[in-house]
């Protein structure tokens, strides 16, 4: 199937229920996420990022390591049309404070 969008991923997630979508080391341990609870937590990030009043459009600043919670993250915000401004998380607090106000960044 050929995509258009990143959010015609996500909308598949649902069919494909209980597979493995994500692993992600932690320490010794291994986290895995199955394509069900990527797409929850998606739309739980939405849910969230229109609770703190973000509107589509508005600049969200993304500065964590890679994980699950980044990806369904990053959905969340392409769910509530916000624009994405990712940082890498080794990023200096200064460096991150001057980009939020260079990006216009609410959150």
């Amino acid at each position: 199937m050929t995509r258009t969008t990143l959010l015609s991923f996500l909308a598949d997630c649902a069919a494909r229920g209980d597979r493995p979508a994500l692993a992600h080391r932690r320490g010794l341990r291994v986290v895995r996420w199955t394509y069900a609870r990527l797409a929850a937590e998606s739309y739980r990030a939405a849910r969230e990022l229109e609770a703190r009043g973000i509107s589509r459009g508005e600049r969200v600043i993304m500065w964590a390591e890679n994980s699950p919670e980044w990806v369904a993250a990053f959905f969340g915000c392409l769910l509530r049309g916000a624009i994405v401004v990712p940082l890498d998380a080794a990023s200096a607090p200064d460096f991150a404070a001057r980009v939020q106000t260079q990006a216009g960044a609410k959150l």
